[in-house]
Parts: C-alpha cells; sequence; structure tokens
C-alpha cells in the first residue's frame, strides 16, 4: 500500500481598511478562517495532483476568489480583500528587494467614468519637485487597466534633488482609445492627483476616479495607499 503524502497550504490575508473575516476551502472542503492581517496553514493529503482553493468571506458566504493550482509539498496564498476598497485579488509580493530610493506602486481602480464599464483605462504618472508648480516631462504609465484589477507593479524612482527635495508623483487618467483627458492633473486642491509612494516598498494604491461638484470634471483622489 503506497504512502500518503501530504502538503502545507498556507492563505495570508493583507490587513487593509476594512478587510472581513475569510474562509478557506479546498476541493470544496472548508479547511480554516482567516483574519485581516493574519495567515493560516493547513495540512492536506495530496490526493491529486490539481486542487481548486476557493475563498469565501464567512460573513456572507459570498465568494470571493478560486484558483486551480498544482499541489506542491509547500503552496502559500496572499490575498488582497476588504469591503471598503472593493477588492478581492490574489497578490504575489516582490521576490527582490526594492531600492531605498525607489518605490514600487500597484494601482487599483474600481470607479467608472462615463460609461467606461468593462474598458481599461490609461494612467500618466508625472513628478515634480517643487509643490506642483512644474512638473517633468518624463512620465510613467500604467496601461489599460480594467475597472476592479489590480496593475502589475511599477517602479518608481524617488531620487532627491540637488537641495535634498523627494519627488511627488501626481496621476492623470486617460482613455487609450482617444487620447481624451478623463481626470487631470489638478495640483493645489487639496491633494487631487497626488500619489503617496513609500521608499523601499510595494504600495497598493486605489484610484477613485471623481467628479467635482464646483468644476465638473473628473479628477483622481488617491488618498489610499497601503505600503506592503
Amino acid at each position: 500500500m503506497p504512502e500518503k503524502s501530504f502538503a502545507n497550504i498556507t492563505v495570508i490575508s493583507k490587513a487593509l481598511l476594512d478587510v472581513p473575516p475569510l474562509t478557506v476551502y479546498v476541493d470544496s472542503v472548508l479547511l480554516d478562517t482567516v483574519g485581516g492581517g493574519s495567515a493560516g496553514t493547513i495540512l492536506i493529503e495530496r490526493k491529486k495532483t490539481t486542487m481548486k482553493l476557493t475563498i469565501k468571506n464567512l460573513q456572507t458566504g459570498k465568494t470571493l476568489l478560486d484558483s486551480t493550482f498544482t499541489v506542491k509539498p509547500k503552496n502559500s496564498f496572499t490575498v488582497l480583500v476588504d469591503n471598503s476598497l472593493g477588492i478581492a485579488t490574489f497578490y504575489t509580493p516582490s521576490t527582490k528587494p526594492i531600492p531605498a530610493d525607489s518605490g514600487s506602486v500597484q494601482l487599483f481602480c474600481n470607479s467608472v467614468v462615463g460609461g467606461m464599464t468593462g474598458k481599461g483605462l490609461t494612467f500618466k504618472l508625472f513628478t515634480t519637485y517643487d509643490n506642483a508648480n512644474t512638473f517633468n516631462p518624463t512620465t510613467y504609465e500604467v496601461k489599460n487597466l480594467e475597472n476592479g484589477k489590480l496593475a502589475a507593479p511599477l517602479m518608481l524612482p524617488l531620487t532627491k534633488d540637488a537641495v535634498g527635495v523627494m519627488p511627488t508623483y501626481y496621476i492623470q487618467t486617460v482613455d487609450p482609445d482617444t487620447g481624451t483627458i478623463l481626470s487631470n492633473l489638478f495640483p493645489g486642491f487639496s491633494g487631487y492627483g497626488q500619489v503617496t509612494v513609500e521608499p523601499g516598498k510595494n504600495n497598493v494604491v486605489k484610484v477613485d476616479i471623481i467628479s467635482d461638484p464646483l468644476y465638473g470634471n473628473f479628477y483622481n483622489s488617491p488618498f489610499l495607499y497601503f505600503p506592503l
């Protein structure tokens, strides 16, 4: 009779803003409960080469994530789930250290502008060293980011200028098909458009596209960021 083979399953739920308790299923069998900012590890028998991981909201029973994976002796899954942010996604931490003079950014947007549901948007990031009076012509882009998706990491330099000032990043949203600016740079107005980037870390930034009641245009208000 062949010996039984076992595998570790670890689920890590990152601490964000309003993280619900999660239930972890493998092949529809409840294995564990994981709270926000914590991790759970369980030992299972390796009966198959592939199995299905399902993550549910403990409070509502709603399925948030599922994935079929090849079973290894050790299996680890990191998730970003938050009720207030409207995010539920698997997250792959960087395997390379982020330099102290740089910061990595992953944008997340679940707002909709002018009927653009299901259409990917382009986000352009501009640098300024003088409190947003002038912007560096060099831009960094996140292209075709779909609503509700987490962008791939974008490395941003945070090199100080000759007098020791660190750059500040501002963001602009563009329709990738027409080039129409959906939310422009808007410095000096309650921080609208400014992206906070902590050096040496990967920063998940939620970008809200909102309509200002006074100006009637759409601006970005990315006040929510999470260095991971």
